[in-house]
């Protein structure tokens, strides 16, 4: 992988992985340096899973890293100063080795990061939907955003395999059934938009944002459905793609080709103005769970 942090927990920023990035984060002191049988070795945690990784090639070649950028792989053992390896999460990180890697199935009941996904959706659920806007190009009302969310709090998806801090917002609606985008409001120049712009039986208003058009029919009723799909990872050197297709269908024949949806994994450090109406909603939908959050692992 090519991004690290510090600490664990939902709200703990990520890095690119590079000398001066580690330098400033950890002081290059311990627990992050230590000295092992090998010489002098870095750790930090995955930003994904929270386990223990180590770097690769960051301060002086290494076999293994000739020829390639400082990197870090899973330790899959516990370091001192940064305890334990969570196997449970590690399966479904999506910086696992793709061998063991599982993206069905689900997690345990109360499992430390399952828990910590619902502390994330509940306290920057604002920036979770700011996040679905800027990767699909499409507006969440309050009241659409609410009705997501109780759905994702109903189906647990916080216990999915393929959730991580990364996808949150992503996976907020990726379970959810087809769902009609008449009338939503779509980012004016996303990719979405030149889409829709092209198709004969609906037309793009203007509204009072200067940042959104409003999808309305022509001639009647119109059935245009989205649904987000095809969760899949992609690895070029040490970078994973991750990424979903967003499918959209006019009276049930696909209304153009799928769109590419990219994960961003520093999606809960862009800047975003924050809405306290959507963290008072989160509040109310997730607080069932979060009274339910004492009994996780640790």
């Amino acid at each position: 992988m090519d991004v690290f942090k510090t600490r664990r927990g939902y709200d703990a920023r990520v890095w690119h992985i590079d000398e001066q990035s580690f330098t400033q984060a950890t002081g290059r002191d311990r627990p992050y340096r230590q000295m092992t049988m090998g010489g002098v070795s870095y750790y930090a945690f995955c930003p994904a899973c929270d386990n223990p990784i180590q770097m690769i090639g960051l301060f002086r070649p290494q076999e293994e890293s000739k020829g390639r950028r400082p990197y870090a792989r899973h330790t899959g053992t516990p370091v001192e100063g940064l305890g334990g390896f969570d196997e449970d999460a590690y399966v479904g990180c999506p910086y696992a080795n793709p061998r063991h890697r599982r993206t069905r199935g689900r997690r345990r009941e109360h499992s430390r990061l399952g828990s910590e996904l619902i502390r994330m959706m509940a306290s920057g659920f604002d920036l979770v939907v700011a996040a679905w806007e800027r990767s699909t190009g499409i507006h969440l009302s309050e009241s659409s955003a609410g009705h997501a969310l109780t759905r994702w709090r109903d189906d647990e998806a916080w216990r999915d395999y393929g959730s991580s801090y990364l996808n949150l917002p992503q996976m907020l609606l990726y379970s959810a059934p087809a769902q009609n985008l008449v009338k939503h409001y779509i980012v004016k120049g996303s990719e979405l938009c030149e889409r829709l712009g092209a198709l004969d039986r609906i037309r793009l208003e203007p509204t009072r944002s200067d940042r959104y058009v409003q999808v309305m029919p022509v001639g009647g009723y119109v059935r245009l459905l989205y649904v987000l799909t095809a969760h899949t990872y992609e690895q070029e050197g040490d970078t994973v793609g991750e990424h979903y297709r967003l499918r959209v269908a006019l009276d049930r024949k696909p209304a153009f080709e799928p769109l590419r949806v990219d994960v961003d994994p520093f999606w809960h450090d862009r800047p975003a103005r924050r809405d306290d109406r959507l963290l008072d909603l989160a509040s109310r939908i997730l607080r069932p769970v979060m009274d339910d959050n004492g009994k996780q692992d640790r």
